[in-house]
């Protein structure tokens, strides 16, 4: 009985220990500009950008970024917009994929949104 309660208590402390390091999946260190990026909206009310191999991230490093938008709504847009006059969208109503180039030269929040929903469809990334 001792020994699976303390197999219980350090499964416990190794759980808070992953949980308190971050998100599970998520990129710990901020990733580079070699990373392409996948920036999808809808079919539903979802907008996620990650890595091109699926992997989330919190922050990034300056420098100049490939992103493939995929636009699966003809009643979302893509919105994107970062410090140094950043600014690419999609149409509310395109459908389908178009690649952009982004080039991050100032430090902050990278934000990306759905114009048609900017309360429950958006996010953001820290900018390094």
């Amino acid at each position: 009985m001792k020994r699976i309660t303390a197999l219980i208590l350090t499964l416990a402390v190794a759980g808070l220990v992953a949980a308190a390091s971050g998100h599970a999946g998520e990129a710990a260190s901020p990733i580079t500009a070699k990373s392409k990026l996948l920036l999808t909206v809808g079919p539903g009310f979802t907008i996620t950008l990650k890595t091109s191999a699926g992997k989330s991230f919190s922050s990034m490093k300056r420098g100049t970024y490939t992103i493939l938008v995929r636009d699966k709504a003809n009643i979302h847009n893509a919105h994107l917009s970062a410090p140094g006059g950043v600014s690419k969208k999609t149409g509310i109503s395109f459908v389908g994929s178009m690649t952009w180039k982004v080039k991050l030269t100032k430090a902050g929040t990278l934000k990306y949104r759905c114009d048609a929903h900017p309360t429950s469809m958006f996010g953001s990334r820290k900018i390094v």
